[in-house]
């Protein structure tokens, strides 16, 4: 990505500090990580917040951490800042939250504004460009529309037992409608148990783990600001910078203390209670299923109920459907809608009002992941990759929006380590399996698409291959095509 000219630095620096917006936090304890956007400290005693932020969108998160220097899963919220802005927040250490200063005491802190400025650490405007690469598609009505009711971004949701009045109504018919997939499904589980157990250990990590959360290019500093002295940099000699992406640590080893949860999250999809009330299926599951219902009935027996995320703290995405077909679809639509889900985006479209906005939840959800730290978004921004890359009736309808979706995923790949796709997802490569379709598409339509998006795919495929080492080469031989014979053979 092009880095700012000095003349540019200069003019942005001088565009902030006559429109430049704050953030100022009260109350928040020493070592408490606080962050913005890309970027994000370890406070010291004198941090109040940070300034000289540009206007426009951004998202602050914060992790409490403990007098043992644990610490705890990041929460965060979006933010429109208007220029000259000025956001006054207040940590309840009770609640380890954030909760908006009353007008009285925000307006006195306006009026003050210049007396904490030493104590305000500067916005790192070299992230900036990267920031905006990310979020320049996002609309804030679609925005406020998706967020959780409580505004509130979490990692690790709250989470209550099913049947409790505070679990949100979403989430306990998803848990319902999960059980009931299961245990439809739990027969078929039957004919594949086999397989799965005569395959290597290695196969069964990467089948099981081919979703692992993705671990992102997100900067961490300590800044400790006292004496009411700024730092020149918010990264320099004094300041223990590093990388919330450990480059020692393989993608096999992320596997393995994964495994060490992965009963535990298991059972959390399930309703225990039933699992164990229906001992019949016993013969029909895998072996692994016998396991899980070994571990409901030890759950059981200790007390432990199904939970599902407090209400309010869940997005409220549209929801696509598990199948790309409704009941009593004839088989050439099943077939034309696995093929093209174009029906299935304009459903979402019409949902949402603007096409445009199939773009705005794809950077929202991608960002939601890569600083919210949350897996709903990383479903959901992989789910419409794969919708986006088949679906050929819209992009020959709606060229512009392909043309800047590439756009947006070659700074979205740009902030993914590489090891982890050759590593962990190599194996299933959902984004590249995705991007082949989209690049078969546009080479089987090359006459009737603009030629601007004709070019940018060609850039965009050589880049991939070039970073990567993905081929996009498409085999016409089509030897694994139907055998036709000729009537007249016989």
């Amino acid at each position: 990505m092009a880095s700012y000219t000095s003349h540019e630095e200069k003019d942005f620096e001088k565009f902030l500090q006559c429109k430049g917006a704050a953030l100022v936090l009260l109350n928040v304890p020493v070592h408490t990580e606080i962050g913005i956007d890309m970027h994000s400290w370890t406070i010291g005693p004198k941090f109040k917040g940070i300034n000289l932020i540009p206007p426009g969108l951004h998202f602050i998160n914060y992790s409490a951490v403990s007098k043992y220097g644990e610490t705890a899963p990041a929460t965060g919220f979006f933010h429109y800042f208007e220029p000259n802005d000025v956001l006054v927040k207040v940590y309840q250490p009770a609640t380890e939250e954030f909760k908006d200063e009353s007008p009285e005491q925000t307006e006195r802190v306006k009026i003050n504004l210049q007396s904490l400025r030493g104590e305000l650490g500067p916005y790192p405007s070299e992230l900036w460009r990267r920031w905006v690469s990310l979020t320049q598609k996002i609309d804030r009505r679609h925005l406020e529309s998706v967020l959780p009711l409580s505004g509130m971004v979490s990692s690790v949701p709250a989470m209550v037992p099913v049947d409790d009045p505070n679990s949100s109504s979403t989430s306990n018919s998803d848990a319902r409608k999960r059980l009931k997939t299961h245990q439809s499904n739990c027969g078929n589980e039957a004919s594949t148990s086999s397989s799965m157990e005569d395959s290597s250990p290695s196969q069964q990590n990467n089948a099981n783990n081919s979703t692992l959360p993705l671990q992102t290019n997100k900067i961490t500093t300590t800044m400790s600001i006292d004496e009411g002295k700024v730092p020149q940099s918010v990264c320099n000699d004094s300041c223990s910078s590093q990388r919330t992406f450990n480059k020692s640590s393989t993608p096999s080893t992320i596997i393995e203390d994964m495994e060490q949860c992965t009963s535990k999250s298991q059972i959390t999809e399930l309703n225990v209670a039933k699992m164990v009330q229906n001992p019949s299926h016993n013969e029909l599951c895998s072996g692994q299923e016998k396991q899980m219902r070994s571990t409901a009935k030890r759950l059981i027996n200790e007390g432990l109920p199904e939970l599902v995320p407090v209400a309010g703290l869940d997005f409220r995405w549209y929801e696509l459907p598990e199948r790309t077909h409704k009941a009593g679809a004839t088989p050439a639509y099943i077939t034309a809608v696995c093929i093209d889900p174009t029906p299935i985006l304009d459903d979402l479209i019409r949902h949402l009002g603007n096409e445009q906005w199939l773009l705005s939840e794809l950077q929202l959800s991608f960002v939601v992941f890569l600083v919210g730290q949350s897996w709903a978004g990383w479903e959901r921004w992989k789910r419409l990759i794969g919708l986006l890359c088949s679906a050929e009736t819209l992009m020959l309808r709606a060229p512009h929006i392909y043309s800047d979706l590439m756009a947006t995923l070659h700074y979205q790949i740009h902030e993914v380590p590489e090891d982890l796709f050759v590593d962990i997802v190599e194996q299933n490569n959902f984004l590249a399996a995705s991007l082949a379709q989209l690049f078969f598409n546009i080479e089987d339509n090359v006459a009737s698409l603009p030629a601007l998006l004709v070019q940018r795919a060609q850039k965009f495929r050589t880049h991939l291959k070039l970073r990567f080492g993905w081929s996009f080469d498409f085999d016409d031989s089509d030897e694994d095509g139907p055998v036709v014979v000729e009537l007249e053979q016989w």
